[in-house]
Protein backbone atom coordinates (compact mmCIF):
# COMPACT_ATOMS: atom_id res chain seq x y z
CA UNK A 1 0.00 0.00 0.00
CA UNK A 2 1.15 3.20 -0.79
CA UNK A 3 0.41 7.28 -1.19
CA UNK A 4 -0.79 6.46 -4.42
CA UNK A 5 -3.46 3.75 -3.32
CA UNK A 6 -4.64 5.89 -0.58
CA UNK A 7 -4.91 8.78 -2.68
CA UNK A 8 -7.17 5.99 -4.78
CA UNK A 9 -8.77 5.43 -1.92
CA UNK A 10 -10.34 9.04 -0.94
CA UNK A 11 -11.14 10.44 -4.97
CA UNK A 12 -14.09 8.20 -5.19
CA UNK A 13 -15.67 9.92 -1.75
CA UNK A 14 -18.74 12.60 -2.57
CA UNK A 15 -19.50 13.37 1.24
CA UNK A 16 -17.09 16.54 2.52
CA UNK A 17 -15.38 17.39 4.66
CA UNK A 18 -12.69 14.39 5.01
CA UNK A 19 -12.09 14.40 8.37
CA UNK A 20 -8.49 13.95 9.56
CA UNK A 21 -9.83 10.98 11.45
CA UNK A 22 -10.82 9.05 8.19
CA UNK A 23 -6.93 9.57 7.16
CA UNK A 24 -5.77 8.63 10.71
CA UNK A 25 -7.70 5.34 10.30
CA UNK A 26 -6.77 4.02 7.36
CA UNK A 27 -3.01 4.07 7.79
CA UNK A 28 -3.62 2.69 11.13
CA UNK A 29 -5.35 -0.16 9.14
CA UNK A 30 -2.07 -0.30 7.68
CA UNK A 31 -0.59 -1.13 10.31
CA UNK A 32 2.96 1.37 9.63
CA UNK A 33 2.11 3.04 13.11
CA UNK A 34 0.24 1.68 16.91
CA UNK A 35 -0.59 5.38 17.58
CA UNK A 36 -0.39 8.69 15.96
CA UNK A 37 -0.38 11.63 18.57
CA UNK A 38 -1.46 15.17 17.77
CA UNK A 39 -0.33 18.39 19.58
CA UNK A 40 0.15 22.81 19.02
CA UNK A 41 3.00 24.24 19.77
CA UNK A 42 4.08 27.64 19.76
CA UNK A 43 6.09 27.57 15.99
CA UNK A 44 5.93 30.78 13.81
CA UNK A 45 3.72 29.64 11.03
CA UNK A 46 5.49 31.82 8.89
CA UNK A 47 8.36 29.49 9.54
CA UNK A 48 7.06 26.14 10.27
CA UNK A 49 3.29 25.26 10.48
CA UNK A 50 3.92 21.70 10.90
CA UNK A 51 6.11 19.11 12.03
CA UNK A 52 6.51 15.19 12.54
CA UNK A 53 8.40 12.93 15.03
CA UNK A 54 8.65 9.52 15.17
CA UNK A 55 9.80 7.06 18.02
CA UNK A 56 8.72 3.69 19.42
CA UNK A 57 9.79 1.76 22.67
CA UNK A 58 9.31 -1.84 23.82
CA UNK A 59 6.16 -2.79 25.62
CA UNK A 60 6.36 -5.23 28.06
CA UNK A 61 6.62 -8.62 25.84
CA UNK A 62 9.51 -6.69 24.30
CA UNK A 63 7.17 -6.14 21.07
CA UNK A 64 8.06 -2.55 19.49
CA UNK A 65 5.55 -0.27 19.58
CA UNK A 66 5.79 2.56 16.82
CA UNK A 67 4.51 6.16 17.20
CA UNK A 68 4.43 9.21 15.94
CA UNK A 69 3.61 13.00 17.04
CA UNK A 70 2.25 15.28 14.53
CA UNK A 71 2.53 19.18 15.67
CA UNK A 72 0.89 22.06 14.12
CA UNK A 73 1.54 25.74 14.75
CA UNK A 74 -0.96 27.12 17.02
CA UNK A 75 -1.98 30.15 15.58
CA UNK A 76 -3.55 27.92 13.02
CA UNK A 77 -7.39 28.55 11.36
CA UNK A 78 -9.05 25.04 11.94
CA UNK A 79 -9.02 24.43 8.31
CA UNK A 80 -5.45 25.34 7.87
CA UNK A 81 -4.55 23.28 10.79
CA UNK A 82 -6.73 20.03 9.67
CA UNK A 83 -4.31 20.54 6.33
CA UNK A 84 -1.45 20.36 7.47
CA UNK A 85 -2.16 17.45 9.86
CA UNK A 86 -2.66 15.10 6.89
CA UNK A 87 0.12 16.19 4.72
CA UNK A 88 2.06 15.04 8.01
CA UNK A 89 0.39 11.75 8.17
CA UNK A 90 0.74 11.64 4.29
CA UNK A 91 4.54 11.69 5.19
CA UNK A 92 4.19 8.52 7.80
CA UNK A 93 3.17 6.21 4.21
CA UNK A 94 5.53 7.60 1.86
CA UNK A 95 9.20 7.85 2.95
CA UNK A 96 11.60 10.46 1.39
CA UNK A 97 13.23 7.99 -0.77
CA UNK A 98 10.33 6.50 -2.71
CA UNK A 99 8.82 10.44 -3.33
CA UNK A 100 11.76 11.03 -5.85
CA UNK A 101 9.86 9.84 -8.96
CA UNK A 102 6.71 11.44 -7.77
CA UNK A 103 8.74 14.59 -7.13
CA UNK A 104 9.96 14.65 -10.58
CA UNK A 105 6.81 14.12 -12.65
CA UNK A 106 5.02 17.05 -10.29
CA UNK A 107 7.67 19.28 -10.98
CA UNK A 108 7.58 18.58 -14.75
CA UNK A 109 3.44 19.53 -14.88
CA UNK A 110 3.66 22.46 -12.63
CA UNK A 111 7.23 24.17 -13.56
CA UNK A 112 5.06 26.88 -15.92
CA UNK A 113 1.65 26.98 -13.87
CA UNK A 114 0.91 29.48 -11.47
CA UNK A 115 0.45 28.14 -8.32
CA UNK A 116 0.12 29.25 -4.73
CA UNK A 117 3.42 30.48 -3.21
CA UNK A 118 4.15 27.35 -1.04
CA UNK A 119 3.91 25.22 -4.52
CA UNK A 120 6.53 26.76 -6.42
CA UNK A 121 10.41 27.57 -6.73
CA UNK A 122 11.50 23.99 -7.33
CA UNK A 123 14.61 25.07 -9.08
CA UNK A 124 15.80 27.13 -5.78
CA UNK A 125 15.10 24.73 -2.90
CA UNK A 126 16.61 21.54 -2.00
CA UNK A 127 14.95 17.86 -1.57
CA UNK A 128 13.44 18.41 1.52
CA UNK A 129 11.37 21.53 0.66
CA UNK A 130 10.25 20.15 -2.94
CA UNK A 131 9.34 16.67 -1.18
CA UNK A 132 7.22 18.66 1.22
CA UNK A 133 5.39 20.37 -1.81
CA UNK A 134 4.64 17.07 -3.39
CA UNK A 135 2.93 16.08 0.43
CA UNK A 136 1.03 19.35 -0.10
CA UNK A 137 -0.37 18.32 -3.61
CA UNK A 138 -0.83 14.76 -1.49
CA UNK A 139 -2.91 15.97 0.99
CA UNK A 140 -5.03 18.32 -1.53
CA UNK A 141 -5.62 15.55 -3.80
CA UNK A 142 -6.76 13.40 -0.26
CA UNK A 143 -8.81 16.47 1.24
CA UNK A 144 -10.72 17.49 -2.10
CA UNK A 145 -11.32 14.02 -3.73
CA UNK A 146 -11.75 14.16 -7.77
CA UNK A 147 -15.59 13.18 -6.87
CA UNK A 148 -16.22 16.72 -4.99
CA UNK A 149 -14.51 18.15 -8.04
CA UNK A 150 -16.35 16.96 -10.28
CA UNK A 151 -19.77 17.88 -8.15
CA UNK A 152 -18.74 21.10 -8.47
CA UNK A 153 -17.38 21.35 -11.87
CA UNK A 154 -20.47 22.97 -13.55
CA UNK A 155 -21.52 25.04 -10.90
CA UNK A 156 -18.14 26.64 -10.90
CA UNK A 157 -18.21 27.05 -14.62
CA UNK A 158 -21.76 28.63 -14.30
CA UNK A 159 -20.68 30.90 -11.98
CA UNK A 160 -23.83 29.24 -9.08
CA UNK A 161 -20.43 28.70 -6.31
CA UNK A 162 -17.10 29.99 -6.14
CA UNK A 163 -14.15 28.70 -4.61
CA UNK A 164 -14.67 29.98 -0.90
CA UNK A 165 -17.86 28.48 -1.35
CA UNK A 166 -16.47 25.24 -2.14
CA UNK A 167 -14.15 25.68 0.78
CA UNK A 168 -16.30 26.18 3.26
CA UNK A 169 -17.59 22.45 2.65
CA UNK A 170 -14.56 20.82 2.10
CA UNK A 171 -12.60 22.47 5.49
CA UNK A 172 -9.84 23.26 3.33
CA UNK A 173 -7.61 26.89 2.53
CA UNK A 174 -9.54 28.48 -0.45
CA UNK A 175 -6.25 28.31 -2.12
CA UNK A 176 -6.04 24.84 -2.37
CA UNK A 177 -9.39 24.33 -3.57
CA UNK A 178 -8.55 27.09 -6.28
CA UNK A 179 -5.78 24.61 -7.69
CA UNK A 180 -8.06 21.41 -7.83
CA UNK A 181 -10.89 23.58 -9.84
CA UNK A 182 -8.04 24.96 -12.14
CA UNK A 183 -7.62 23.46 -15.92
CA UNK A 184 -4.26 21.76 -14.80
CA UNK A 185 -5.53 19.97 -12.53
CA UNK A 186 -6.76 16.63 -13.35
CA UNK A 187 -3.58 15.93 -15.18
CA UNK A 188 -1.64 17.04 -11.99
CA UNK A 189 -3.89 14.14 -10.02
CA UNK A 190 -4.00 11.36 -12.78
CA UNK A 191 0.42 12.00 -12.27
CA UNK A 192 -0.06 11.12 -8.71
CA UNK A 193 -1.78 8.02 -9.01
CA UNK A 194 -0.57 6.12 -12.49
CA UNK A 195 2.48 4.56 -10.39
CA UNK A 196 -0.43 2.82 -8.33
CA UNK A 197 -2.21 1.21 -11.44
CA UNK A 198 0.99 -0.37 -12.77
CA UNK A 199 1.38 -3.32 -11.22
CA UNK A 200 4.49 -4.15 -9.47
CA UNK A 201 6.22 -7.22 -10.83
CA UNK A 202 8.00 -10.26 -8.70
CA UNK A 203 10.65 -11.89 -10.46
CA UNK A 204 11.52 -15.45 -8.75
CA UNK A 205 15.06 -17.43 -8.79
CA UNK A 206 16.20 -20.75 -8.33
CA UNK A 207 19.27 -21.92 -6.05
CA UNK A 208 21.64 -20.69 -8.96
CA UNK A 209 20.20 -17.33 -8.99
CA UNK A 210 18.84 -18.25 -12.73
CA UNK A 211 15.07 -16.83 -13.23
CA UNK A 212 12.37 -18.90 -12.97
CA UNK A 213 9.35 -17.17 -13.24
CA UNK A 214 7.99 -13.81 -13.34
CA UNK A 215 4.74 -12.52 -12.25
CA UNK A 216 3.00 -9.17 -12.31
CA UNK A 217 1.02 -8.52 -8.62
CA UNK A 218 -2.28 -7.96 -8.37
CA UNK A 219 -3.34 -4.20 -7.73
CA UNK A 220 -3.53 -3.05 -4.46
CA UNK A 221 -1.73 -6.20 -3.31
CA UNK A 222 1.64 -5.96 -0.99
CA UNK A 223 4.20 -7.17 -3.43
CA UNK A 224 6.38 -8.55 -0.65
CA UNK A 225 3.36 -10.41 1.18
CA UNK A 226 2.60 -11.74 -2.66
CA UNK A 227 6.20 -12.72 -3.00
CA UNK A 228 6.45 -14.48 0.31
CA UNK A 229 3.64 -16.65 -0.69
CA UNK A 230 5.25 -17.73 -3.82
CA UNK A 231 8.19 -18.38 -2.38
CA UNK A 232 6.45 -20.70 0.65
CA UNK A 233 4.04 -22.30 -2.17
CA UNK A 234 7.43 -23.58 -4.10
CA UNK A 235 8.71 -25.50 -0.73
CA UNK A 236 9.27 -29.21 -1.96
CA UNK A 237 8.65 -28.30 -5.52
CA UNK A 238 11.22 -29.97 -8.14
CA UNK A 239 12.72 -25.91 -8.05
CA UNK A 240 11.98 -24.03 -5.29
CA UNK A 241 12.54 -20.24 -4.99
CA UNK A 242 15.45 -19.34 -3.22
CA UNK A 243 15.24 -15.33 -3.64
CA UNK A 244 12.86 -13.05 -5.42
CA UNK A 245 13.65 -9.61 -7.21
CA UNK A 246 10.71 -7.13 -6.34
CA UNK A 247 10.37 -4.06 -8.83
CA UNK A 248 8.09 -1.58 -7.12
CA UNK A 249 7.54 1.87 -8.86
CA UNK A 250 10.95 0.79 -10.83
CA UNK A 251 13.00 0.32 -8.02
CA UNK A 252 14.04 -3.31 -7.89
CA UNK A 253 15.28 -4.94 -4.54
CA UNK A 254 16.40 -8.72 -3.93
CA UNK A 255 15.49 -10.66 -1.20
CA UNK A 256 15.83 -14.38 0.01
CA UNK A 257 13.93 -16.67 0.79
CA UNK A 258 14.78 -16.65 4.33
CA UNK A 259 14.09 -12.55 4.36
CA UNK A 260 10.80 -12.97 2.57
CA UNK A 261 9.64 -15.86 5.24
CA UNK A 262 10.78 -12.97 7.85
CA UNK A 263 8.38 -10.12 6.46
CA UNK A 264 5.56 -8.73 7.58
CA UNK A 265 3.15 -6.07 6.32
CA UNK A 266 3.58 -4.80 9.92
CA UNK A 267 7.45 -5.06 10.36
CA UNK A 268 8.13 -4.27 6.83
CA UNK A 269 11.18 -5.46 4.87
CA UNK A 270 12.92 -6.09 8.66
Amino acid sequence: MSIYDIILEFSVRETAPVEVDDVVDFIRRLGIKDHIFFFEDDFDPGVLVGTINHWEYPDENGTIVRCVDIYTAKSLSDDERRFVQVKELLHIVEPEAYRANSLQEVKELIDKIVLPPDLVDFANDGVHANSDRVAILHAIAVMIPMAIRDLFMAPVRDGKVDHKFIADIVDVPVKYVAVVMSDFWSAIHTSMIEPARIPDKVMTLGADRTPIELHSVPLGADAYSYAKSLSERSRGSARPIAACIIERRGVKRTMSAADLAAYSPRNGSK
